[in-house]
């Protein structure tokens, strides 16, 4: 295993240490049942309920924030060395079926798409405004201006938007006014990066999707790109810079083979 892997799941034991001790505490408070589930509904934690040695955890820390922390910490630890896996295109019809039957279709389904046919991070997506997706004239533009402030690494990009992703757009838009966060949450505001990733991970996994992240779209869109875009005759290089990468080795790494293209390959040798 390479050193970033090792480095990753250093970093993801640490994180569970922290999470498992901060809910023992909790459940010392009589706020966690016995099945680690949040007792009596969000509300603030009396001061003191915390031990001195968790750092970075104050008296308005709630008991739902932490088990959700706790949820993207064990992921990540599972996920740790490994690549989230893509998705197929029925996994995809049924993301976008059950997005449509929550309580906010219009932006699940978006939050769905931007991941699948945009290749937005999760952090990109909590991060994106209507500036970046409208035109001079307020109407939804062909393409995504991503902006530096909110790409990895400044790694700000322009990304031509998929017919499948304009509609829901123009809708979210009408529904909420086209102005602030595109994805938003339910006081309105705009969703934290970790949310995204907690709201993604709990859709494939009610879902049944063993193996999939909020990086699963992003990973599927960059696979697909890859694999068709010599038919419309560009290269690896326009992937890259669709994906927002600094060098086609790391794009490559993104890539999941094609089980049949390889076995067509080995009888033609």
């Amino acid at each position: 295993m390479s050193e970033s892997g090792l480095l990753k799941i250093a970093f993801g034991l640490a994180a569970a240490v922290v999470m498992m001790s901060a809910l023992r505490s909790l459940a010392a408070d009589g706020r966690l049942g016995p099945d680690h589930e949040c007792v009596g509904g969000p509300r603030v934690l009396s001061r003191g309920a915390w031990r001195p040695e968790i750092r970075g955890l104050t008296i308005y820390t709630t008991c739902v924030k932490m088990t959700m922390l706790r949820d993207i910490a064990l992921l990540r630890l599972k996920m740790a060395g490994k690549h989230a896996k893509t998705l197929t295109k029925q996994q995809l019809t049924a993301a976008l079926r059950r997005a449509a039957h929550s309580r906010y279709p219009e932006r699940d389904r978006a939050m769905v798409l931007l991941s699948v046919k945009a290749g937005l991070r999760a952090g990109e997506i909590a991060k994106l405004t209507w500036p970046m997706v409208v035109d001079a004239g307020g109407r939804i533009a062909s393409h995504i201006e991503l902006h530096d402030t909110a790409a990895k690494k400044r790694s700000g990009r322009t990304i031509p938007l998929h017919p499948d992703l304009k509609r829901p757009l123009r809708r979210l838009q009408k529904q909420v006014g086209g102005r602030g966060p595109v994805i938003w949450s339910e006081r309105g505001q705009a969703l934290r990066p970790s949310s995204v990733v907690n709201w993604f991970a709990r859709l494939y996994r009610d879902l049944g999707f063993e193996g999939c992240t909020s990086h699963s779209g992003r990973r599927t869109f960059i696979t697909n790109a890859a694999r068709l875009v010599f038919k419309a005759g560009g290269s690896l290089r326009d992937v890259q810079q669709l994906a927002g990468h600094r060098s086609i080795e790391h794009t490559q790494a993104y890539i999941d083979g094609d089980t049949r293209a390889k076995r067509r390959l080995v009888n033609l040798l």
